[in-house]
């Protein structure tokens, strides 16, 4: 009876430190699984969460997707008195390795707020968001919320498609089709199944320390690995611009509302701007340049792991202070000609 009773006694005193952890990391902010798949529209963010990128190898962002799930203005208080911008993109467009406050759409708008003029800017950005989907996210937003304009986001990592269980366009002949076959996956709907186990943040926490074993030793000793050494291109992505990329391109640039924003270099900027006829291009990738030569800064360096990869903190003030004045240009100086 004793061995029976200290028995239940450990699996009570589990289950509650188990939920105590639940709590902690849940609330707190600290590991807070914030993807999901909805059976129509695919990987989204779960609206109204607290999460962290603390696992990003980068910065350290702390943030909290609105009522629609999205991060910064939520497009559920559409503001209709304001000028309206939907950015679309990838991850460098929620840009979860800083504060919400230090991304460069958050300083636009308070920079355009410094100076009297009522501008939102509505980020329907998510990572690992290819061209051919934001295509699809830009019928949906438009059909709900209608924005004055639409800002499309494209980087290396915005071509291609990195098969993530998402809705997405493909070329069938010379149309543009959509493909939403990820419904019947086998995984998906297994998914569905166990949604309410997915949004634990104990067994994200447990996932994702099971994905990071193998720095396990590179993580505990990093005094002993080798410094950063610019001449290596960690988390470069050189990809190819593919029919279906140019004909995304193409379908954007028939919306006279649809302004372009690239971070490419100058040989691939001039070529996916030559498919490009009707719709203003803002190009910040070389006032990102001119920074890393004046400052010796490198704007997707991040010294806390000697590793390349989104913006940091230096590159989205230079991009704002760019931005603002392109988008001043396009929307109030051409208006007023």
């Amino acid at each position: 009876m004793k061995k029976v009773l200290s028995i239940f006694y450990f699996c009570l005193t589990f289950l509650g430190t188990a939920i105590l952890f639940e709590l902690i990391l849940h609330f707190g902010g600290i590991m807070t699984p914030i993807l999901t798949i909805d059976p129509n529209k695919g990987e989204r963010y779960m609206p109204n969460k607290m999460c962290c990128s603390i696992f990003n190898y980068e910065g350290f962002g702390l943030a909290k997707t609105n009522s629609a799930g999205w991060f910064g203005n939520d497009p559920n208080r559409w503001d209709s008195s304001a000028t309206s911008l939907a950015i679309l993109g990838n991850s460098f467009i929620p840009a979860r390795q800083v504060f919400y406050r230090h991304n460069f759409l958050a300083i636009t708008e308070e920079l355009f707020q410094n100076n009297n003029k009522n501008v939102r800017f509505y980020n329907f950005g998510k990572e690992t968001t290819p061209l051919r989907e934001s295509l699809y996210i830009k019928e949906e937003v438009d059909a709900a919320y209608h924005p004055d304009y639409f800002i499309v986001f494209i980087n290396e990592r915005s071509l291609g498609n990195e098969g993530r269980y998402i809705p997405y366009y493909e070329l069938a002949g010379d149309s543009l089709k959509l493909n939403d076959s990820f419904k019947y996956s086998s995984f998906v709907k297994k998914y569905q199944k166990i949604s309410l186990l997915n949004q634990s943040s104990l067994l994200f926490l447990i996932y994702r320390v099971k994905n990071n074993l193998s720095d396990f030793w590179k993580i505990v000793l990093d005094k002993f690995y080798p410094n950063y050494d610019e001449n290596i291109e960690e988390g470069v992505v050189n990809r190819p611009v593919d029919r279906v990329d140019e004909a995304i391109i193409k379908k954007f640039d028939q919306d006279r509302r649809v302004i372009f924003l690239f971070d490419l270099d100058s040989s691939k900027a001039q070529m996916v701007q030559s498919y490009i006829s009707n719709s203003p291009v803002i190009n910040v990738h070389p006032a990102l340049m001119k920074m890393h030569k004046e400052t010796g800064v490198d704007p997707y360096y991040w010294p806390i792991t000697n590793q390349k990869g989104h913006w940091n903190y230096e590159a989205h003030r230079v991009i704002a202070r760019e931005f603002s004045n392109e988008i001043n240009s396009v929307i109030f100086t051409t208006s007023k000609k």
